[in-house]
This record gives C-alpha cells, sequence and structure tokens, in this order.
C-alpha cells in the first residue's frame, strides 16, 4: 500500500457492501412476490425428471431463515473487507460470481415460463453489483500487485 493510500481504499468494502445491500433487496423481493411457491413446484418438478439431484422443497420459515441470515453472515463481514483481508477479494469475485448466475436463472425462468418469475425485477440491481463486484476485486489485485512491484523495486 503507498504512503498516500488509506485503509479504506485497500480494502474492497464498498464493493463488498453493494453486494450485501442488492441481495437482501433481491431476497425481499422473492418474499413479497411468491418466489417461494415458484422454487417449490420447480424442485418437485425437476425431482420428477432427475430423482438423483437433491434439490429440496423449503417451508416459507427455513426459507426466510435461511436467506436473513446468510444476508446477515455475510454482512458481518465488511469490517473484514474494508481492512483488506486477502481472503475478502476472493469471496467478492465468488459472491459476485454467485449473484450472476442468480440472475442468469430467474431470466431463463421467465423465458423458459414466458411470463416474468418471482425476483425477476431486481435482477438488474443484482446484475450490476455483480459486474461491479468483480470489477472492483480485479482492480483491487492490478493494485495490490503494482505495489508489491514498486516494492520490491530499490529505492535511490
Amino acid at each position: 500500500m503507498s504512503a498516500g493510500s488509506s485503509s479504506r481504499e485497500a480494502g474492497i468494502g464498498l464493493p463488498w457492501l453493494i453486494l450485501c445491500l442488492s441481495l437482501a433487496i433481491h431476497v425481499a423481493e422473492e418474499a413479497l412476490t411468491g418466489f417461494l411457491p415458484a422454487y417449490n413446484l420447480a424442485a418437485r418438478a425437476i425431482r420428477g425428471l432427475f430423482p438423483f439431484l437433491p434439490i429440496p422443497t423449503l417451508s416459507l420459515a427455513g426459507w426466510l431463515f435461511a436467506t436473513i441470515g446468510l444476508v446477515a453472515a455475510l454482512t458481518a463481514l465488511a469490517p473484514l473487507a474494508y481492512r483488506g483481508a486477502p481472503a475478502m477479494r476472493v469471496a467478492t469475485v465468488g459472491l459476485s460470481l454467485v449473484l450472476l448466475a442468480n440472475v442468469s436463472g430467474h431470466v431463463g425462468g421467465s423465458l423458459f415460463a414466458g411470463q416474468p418469475m418471482p425476483g425477476i425485477y431486481s435482477t438488474p440491481l443484482l446484475a450490476a453489483a455483480g459486474i461491479y463486484g468483480l470489477v472492483a476485486a480485479w482492480r483491487r489485485e492490478s493494485t495490490s500487485a503494482a505495489d508489491a512491484d514498486a516494492r520490491a523495486v530499490p529505492q535511490k
């Protein structure tokens, strides 16, 4: 890290929080628009076609507990992201890819069903957050590599 940069700049905290916030908004939209019944119907149909796939059906309480707990746990990692913990850059890439996969699932499901699926309206936000997270993680890696190179060069 160069002398003029702060620990906030070195970390990936803001992109991480944006990923968490977009996921929270998406989960809220799914809960309010009937995602769970649509998911359970699809899970049963997929298990009927491919019985070897372990796709669970979920209760509303279990799904809400799991998704709210996941968003809370991910958000609780923000201090590590702001401190620049190396694992958080990897986690940012992973969460970004998961959100982008979620987008493709909602868009693909909507196209397959011929109608908007629950959760589709927040997918542009998920896509933007996922792309931002990937770009931010890439830039942090490039910056870290440049800083390491600068430290390796002897100063006159």
